[in-house]
């Protein structure tokens, strides 16, 4: 087979960090054991002590080994395969393009991650903007080097296809979308229970409220307008209104127009379905000086501990973000270990009052 005329070459110490990390990574030699002596990796290898000492000083430096002077150099007790997590985002936080509350919550969350479970949950963005290279790099690089523990997407990567990082093979991977997709390879699916609005309309049918509204986002319209119907609850269209997240002033506007009528014209229960939109909705209650929860009760979503602010009184259902993390690095770890994990594993519901829901799996592929 004829050659390419560029060849990538290998060097000496390239071979020496390759092997050491590979028996360190696949479990041959596991945390705090021995590692081989640098003068039988000098004959392994027929190269010099200089290149296996620059060779165990990479290790060292990338977390994978720690030297005891004459006693010798062992793998460190929480090498990076197995302490290191990624959370990926796939652009920085900006300005003119705001995250979502759910991602502000997710990477405050992860932040305090070590804190709760001793390991590390590193944030890193994805460059889908072309503007965070850098981070990428960074992540790439801890991807060929394995030193991570497993990757959590906080969207479907689709922006990372063809990619090293997402190409890469013995690094187990989550994302939190609904289902998984045979062009992102072995990426698991994190989900988010869909029970909300029907924990939504049962907590206000179930508090005497027979009129609904709803405000909700536009992506989630025509769900939201169908799980009430199978709930059988009688909503008229228009009291079913939609806003975007990044210009939530127009939800405050939707509800003066809803919320204006007279006793009997207008909804005595509400749910804000996204809680990006519930400080301008409870502003707009607020403003019109509605009595909460005699004349409307209020219902709207929360990512927990990270509820968004109200002006009135609510009742906040949503999901706990430090379940959402636990329940993806759980799966990555049983992926790790190479035991079965289903396709999607959904986060449950949970309201202000509770603290924990039990995780509940999809039927495992047979």
């Amino acid at each position: 087979m004829k050659k390419g005329k560029y060849q990538v070459r290998i060097t000496p110490k390239r071979l020496v960090v390759d092997h050491i990390r590979s028996l360190i990574v696949s479990g041959r030699i596991g945390p705090g054991m021995r590692l081989p002596t640098r003068t039988e990796l000098e004959r392994l290898f027929k190269t010099s002590p200089v290149t296996v000492q620059r060779a165990f000083d990479q290790l060292t430096e990338e977390g994978f080994v720690i030297s005891e002077g004459r006693r010798g150099t062992f793998v460190a007790k929480n090498p990076p395969h197995l302490e290191r997590y990624a959370i990926v985002f796939p652009y920085r936080n900006r300005p003119e393009r705001p995250w979502s509350h759910f991602w502000t919550a997710l990477s405050a969350e992860a932040g305090g991650f070590r804190l709760r479970n001793g390991h590390d949950l590193i944030s890193f963005f994805g460059n889908e903007t072309h503007l965070d290279l850098e981070s990428y790099r960074v992540l790439e690089t801890d991807v060929l080097s394995h030193r991570l523990a497993g990757i959590i997407f906080v969207s479907k990567p689709f922006y990372l296809k063809g990619s090293a990082v997402l190409g890469a093979e013995g690094i187990p991977k989550v994302a939190l979308m609904p289902h998984t997709d045979p062009e992102l390879g072995g990426v698991k699916a994190v989900a988010m229970e869909p029970r909300l609005i029907e924990a939504a309309v049962r907590a206000l049918v179930g508090s005497g409220r027979r009129r609904i509204g709803v405000i909700t986002v536009p992506q989630m319209w025509e769900e939201v307008t169908r799980e009430l119907g199978m709930l059988g609850v009688e909503v008229p269209l228009h009291w079913v209104q939609a806003a975007s997240p990044e210009a939530p002033g127009a939800a405050g506007n939707m509800v003066k127009l809803l919320m204006g009528g007279g006793e009997g014209n207008r909804p005595d229960g509400l749910f804000v379905s996204d809680d990006n939109l519930v400080p301008s909705v409870t502003d707009a209650i607020a403003e019109l000086g509605l009595k909460v929860p005699g004349e409307v009760m209020v219902v709207a979503h929360a990512n927990f501990p990270h509820p968004t602010r109200s002006a009135v009184e609510a009742m906040r259902l949503g999901y706990d973000v430090r379940q959402v993390i636990e329940v993806c690095v759980g799966i990555l770890d049983r992926m790790r270990r190479g035991e079965p994990v289903p396709e999607v594993t959904y986060v449950p519901v949970v309201s202000g009052l509770e603290k924990r829901a039990e995780v509940r799996d999809e039927t495992l592929p047979a």
